[in-house]
């Protein structure tokens, strides 16, 4: 009788559980899928432990431009690209974004447990979400985001690439839902616009 009213618990908790993660999932998704555009701060750190600061301009579908204070470099998203861009030297390193799991947080409508395999959980002062790719393929990228658990608002991401190393990204005095000029996410090649 006893094994079987602990199996009944485990059950139970174990329904609950995923009923507060799904839960949790839906409330980030609406709270994303409300933005169409954000602007802020962030503080970058590498693998190595290097830092890093500038300022973000995020607009769906897509588009997302990371400036940084030393202002040699800034990196640039398309639906398709992420550009590096080396302003001092005028140098563009383009990548296919492919199945990167940025490509899917920039959509215009987000799905999370389409688009990755997540586990979300709660912690005292965050909501943390780790999502990895709808992938057989384990070293494919992974990315956690951090959630403030009042506001909703995205405090925090790691990206991990394909030979397990991290980049932190933390933001700061973030906007929500206004006006950037288009020309922001625009690259120019010898001061003409493509």
């Amino acid at each position: 009788m006893t094994k079987l009213f602990s199996f009944l618990f485990i059950l139970i908790f174990l329904k609950l559980n995923f009923a507060f993660s799904e839960s949790l999932i839906t409330s980030i998704e609406k709270y994303w899928n409300d933005i169409n555009s954000m602007t802020g701060q962030f503080k970058q750190i590498d693998n190595d432990g290097s830092i890093q600061y500038g300022n973000f301009y995020l607009k769906k579908p897509h588009k997302s431009l990371f400036e940084y204070s030393d202002q040699e470099e800034k990196i640039l998203t398309t639906k398709f690209f992420l550009h590096i861009i080396n302003q001092k030297h005028f140098i563009i390193d383009s990548y296919p974004i492919g199945s990167s799991p940025i490509k899917f947080l920039f959509l215009e409508n987000l799905n999370l447990q389409k688009h990755f395999d997540v586990i979300s959980y709660d912690t005292a002062d965050h909501i943390t979400v780790e999502l990895s790719e709808n992938s057989e393929i384990d070293n494919s990228e992974k990315i956690t985001l951090y959630f403030d658990k009042e506001t909703l608002d995205l405090k925090k991401w790691e990206i991990f690439n394909e030979f397990g190393e991290k980049t932190s990204l933390e933001f700061t005095n973030i906007l929500k839902n206004i006006s950037i000029s288009p020309d922001k996410f625009v690259i120019h090649y010898n001061n003409t616009n493509e």
